[in-house]
Parts: C-alpha cells; sequence; structure tokens
C-alpha cells in the first residue's frame, strides 16, 4: 500500500504549511539526509501572480523551502516555463524575493544529460537538466488543475517540464494525436524523473478550460504521497471523477503496481469538477463514435481575433508547425492541427477557446440525456 496524506487547508498560511510538510515526512515515512541537495520542481506553465490558479502557489513553496532547510538539506528551484523564463515567474509571484531571503537559488536550463528507463513504452531515453541527474532528491510540487487534453494535471504530469525544452514538441507531436499514447509518454518521463515526495496545491485549484485559461475553485486540501500515481488516484476520487475518464488514471493503472491508501483528513467536496469543453460528461459517447465521426465531434482551438495580440507564444509552441499570423492574428490551419492544445495552453489573454462542433454537442446531449432516463 502506498500512502496518500490529506490535509484540510482553506487558505494560505505559512505556518500551517510547514506543519503539514513536516508532517508528510513522518507520516510518509521519507527521510532526507542532513547536508543532500535537493530539486524542488513547482509548476510554474507562465507567469502569474501568487494568486493565480495556474501556478503552484509561492506560500506552499516557502513552506516546503523552510522545512528542507530545517532539515539541514540544500534546497534548490528548478523549472522551466512553457513560456519565457522561470525568472520572469519567480518575479511576477513573489517567489524571487523568497528565495533571496532563504539564499535559495533559482535555476533552469543550461547543461542537460540523458537518463534511460528500459521498461518506458515510448521513450526510453530523454535528456533532462544535469541537475536533476546531481540532486540526492526530487520533491515535485503540483498545482489541482483540469488540462485540455489529459483531463486533469495532476503530479504525474508536472515532471514533464523538466524534459529539455527542444524535446517537448517533438514529443506532443509523436503522441498528441492519441490521449492514452500522450498518457504513456508522460508515465515514460515520470519514471525517468522518479520524485521521492510529490505535493499537490489543492487549497485553491482551477476547473474549466485549463491548464492556464481555467477558472479557479476552492478545493481546500493538500495531499502528498511517495508516488504522483498513487495522490493523482486519490484526488480523482475526491473530485468525484471517473478514473477510465482521466488518460493518465487509466493508463497509469496499468502500468503502476500501485495501490493507494488515503491517511489523515478525509476530504469530500460537494460539487462536481467542471472538466475542460474536449471532455465530453460521459466518456462512452467518445467510444462509440469518435473513430467513425472524428471530424464532427472532436473539439479544436479556434482563435478569437479581436483579442489575439500576435504575442507568437502559440505559433512558438505548436508542435505541429500549425499555426502562422495572417493580418496581424493568430492563424490555425485545421489541416495540420493535431489537437494537443498547446497553443490554447500558453495564450496569455485567452485569445484561443475550445470549439466544439455542434454536432457533438448534439450527440453528447442526447445521449446522456438517454442515460439519464434510463
Amino acid at each position: 500500500m502506498t500512502k496518500v496524506y490529506f490535509k484540510k487547508i482553506d487558505e494560505y498560511n505559512l505556518g500551517v504549511l510547514k506543519e503539514y510538510v513536516r508532517n508528510c515526512f513522518s507520516e510518509l515515512g521519507i527521510d532526507f539526509k542532513k547536508g543532500s541537495s535537493v530539486l524542488v520542481k513547482p509548476n510554474f506553465l507562465l507567469a502569474k501572480n501568487a494568486d493565480s490558479p495556474v501556478i503552484t502557489n509561492p506560500v506552499l513553496i516557502r513552506a516546503v523551502l523552510e522545512v528542507l532547510l530545517e532539515m539541514k538539506t540544500k534546497p534548490f528551484i528548478y523549472e522551466i516555463p512553457s513560456m519565457g523564463s522561470v525568472e520572469n515567474a519567480a518575479k511576477k509571484c513573489g517567489l524571487d524575493i523568497i528565495c533571496k531571503e532563504l539564499n535559495v537559488e533559482i535555476k533552469s536550463l543550461g547543461e542537460f544529460v540523458s537518463k534511460s528507463n528500459d521498461n518506458n513504452k515510448h521513450f526510453k531515453k530523454l535528456f533532462f537538466p544535469k541537475e536533476l541527474d546531481e540532486a540526492d532528491y526530487v520533491v515535485n510540487l503540483a498545482k489541482l488543475k483540469t488540462h485540455s487534453l489529459m483531463g486533469l494535471t495532476l503530479g504525474i504530469k508536472n515532471v514533464f517540464g523538466l524534459v529539455k525544452p527542444e524535446f517537448r514538441g517533438q514529443m506532443h507531436f509523436q503522441t498528441g494525436k492519441d490521449r492514452d499514447e500522450f498518457a504513456h509518454m508522460l508515465i515514460d518521463v515520470y519514471n525517468l524523473v522518479n520524485p521521492d515526495l510529490t505535493i499537490i496545491d489543492g487549497i485553491i485549484g482551477m476547473e474549466g478550460n485549463g491548464p492556464a485559461n481555467g477558472v479557479a475553485r476552492k478545493f481546500g486540501f493538500v495531499g502528498a504521497s511517495t508516488h504522483a500515481y498513487a495522490l493523482d488516484i486519490e484526488v480523482a476520487k475526491i473530485l468525484n471523477t471517473d478514473e477510465n475518464k482521466i488518460p493518465l488514471l487509466k493508463i497509469g493503472k496499468k502500468r503502476f503496481n500501485i495501490v493507494s491508501e488515503p491517511i489523515g483528513d478525509e476530504i469530500k467536496i460537494d460539487f462536481l469538477i467542471k472538466l475542460p469543453d474536449t471532455f465530453n460528461s460521459n466518456g462512452t459517447l467518445t467510444n462509440l463514435v469518435y473513430p467513425y465521426l472524428k471530424k464532427f465531434i472532436q473539439a479544436k482551438p479556434v482563435v478569437i481575433p479581436e483579442k489575439c495580440i500576435a504575442c507568437l507564444n502559440c505559433k512558438n509552441i505548436c508542435p505541429a508547425k500549425a499555426i502562422s499570423i495572417r493580418d496581424g492574428k493568430a492563424w490555425i490551419d485545421d489541416k495540420i492541427c493535431i489537437k494537443c492544445f498547446c497553443c490554447h495552453e500558453v495564450c496569455p489573454i485567452n485569445a484561443i477557446k475550445i470549439n466544439k462542433p455542434y454536432i457533438g454537442r448534439l450527440l453528447e446531449k442526447n445521449f446522456n440525456k438517454g442515460l439519464e432516463d434510463e
């Protein structure tokens, strides 16, 4: 049994969070040796304010850093945002001030080295920062968010941000057309990173069209485990989400021989998290008709011209090279687009919407109504 330690926490109180982090080590049976180096990986998708549901809250990051310093370890922050620099992301949310006060270094990019795992499915060898190879321990600080391609982005997916940036686009392109294959790829990455502790910031998370343009929602808890799959599956249960609808959980169940055991506070929420528009409310519909009516029901990214500022974020990140600038606005070639929604993910002003065709919405509505009537 892999323990998952939960605590009800309604606000970002440093003292309360430090107590929780301290307890994580005792409750989960973790021991970081004195003098060891610890890579701390937050979720900094984009440069956002401290209270944004897009990023791991800096108060939680500070709590983790202070506890690690109390343990006489040598923590440092490492992150590679999807767009922009880690320095700008840290400055935007105030983490730069925190790290300066604590004398903790913020690192990004630099030299990369290969790591291998012959048991992986798609990627048996990938390139990661040399700091990952040199660190004694890794703490994975994820955010509870929805995700247009994966449904939810929790602990497992967070470590994808450690892959050498030049490879991310190709990995998206190779596996992004199929959600299950993309999930396999993310699990390959997780196996190579193999974090020692994963903590999910679920105090204020995100629902809707995440991971960057969803809506903030209070969930009021934090969770931690020595294995991210155990944590992710228990969080999905709290969210009343069918694990078979979330590719990482469905594939993770097949690839990880792990049984989770929740401990600590019993967490219950009295609402259903709103998944992205790319996920219908009942997965059975997709299983039945998707292969035959794909082009009529598949959601796709669409540019809102009046909002677009031609910042080039979408064009630069698109793995299929399907985006160009026309008349000063982003334009997506539907024939090339692989529907990975990277463009939607990195748009800083929500100028790319997720559009579900009318036939798809109608089929889904009628199908789900039929299920309710049974």
